[in-house]
C-alpha cells in the first residue's frame, strides 16, 4: 500500500511539474519590470546637452580648449562627453579627449572643461589650426546627444 501511494504522489507531482504554475508568457510585466524598461527607455531618449567652446588660452608653450557642458533638459545628466578637435584646412582631428562628469549636472546646471593640446587656433597656426570642434556625450554607453560647433578664439 506505501508503495502504491509513494507512486501515486510522485505521478501527481510529475503532472502538477508538466503543467507548470499556470502563468502564461503574455501575463502583463510586473511592476518591476516596467521601472527597468522605463529606464532603458530614458537612457535611449535624446537628451538636450549642449557642448559650447568657451576660449583658448596659451599656458606654457601648448594650447588649452575650454569648453562648457550645459545641462538644457529637464533630467539630470551623469556620463561622458568626448570632445574632439579638428584643424581648419584638412579637418584633422588634433585633439581627443573623453571627459566624466564626477557628479549628476542637473537641469539648467554646466560644468566647465577643457583640453589641452600642442596646436593652436586659425589665429595662431593659419589653416593648420584648430577652428571647430566634435562632441559626443553617453549615459552608460549610450550616445545620447551630439553635434559640432566652432572654437570661440580669444
Amino acid at each position: 500500500m506505501k508503495k502504491q501511494w509513494f507512486s501515486a504522489l510522485i505521478l501527481v507531482v510529475s503532472a502538477f511539474l508538466a503543467l507548470g504554475t499556470g502563468e502564461s508568457d503574455d501575463s502583463p510585466p510586473s511592476p518591476t519590470t516596467r521601472q527597468s524598461e522605463a529606464r532603458v527607455a530614458t537612457q535611449s531618449e535624446r537628451l538636450d546637452i549642449r557642448v559650447t567652446s568657451t576660449g583658448v588660452k596659451r599656458i606654457d608653450g601648448k594650447y588649452r580648449y575650454f569648453f562648457s557642458i550645459a545641462n538644457h533638459d529637464d533630467v539630470s545628466y551623469e556620463g561622458n562627453v568626448r570632445i574632439r578637435l579638428k584643424t581648419q584646412g584638412s579637418g584633422l582631428q588634433v585633439g581627443n579627449e573623453t571627459l566624466s562628469t564626477n557628479r549628476p549636472i542637473v537641469p539648467g546646471g554646466a560644468r566647465s572643461t577643457y583640453l589641452t593640446i600642442n596646436t593652436g587656433p586659425v589665429s595662431i597656426h593659419g589653416s593648420n589650426g584648430v577652428d571647430r570642434f566634435q562632441f559626443e556625450v553617453t549615459s552608460r554607453n549610450v550616445v545620447v546627444a551630439s553635434g559640432t560647433g566652432y572654437v570661440l578664439a580669444n
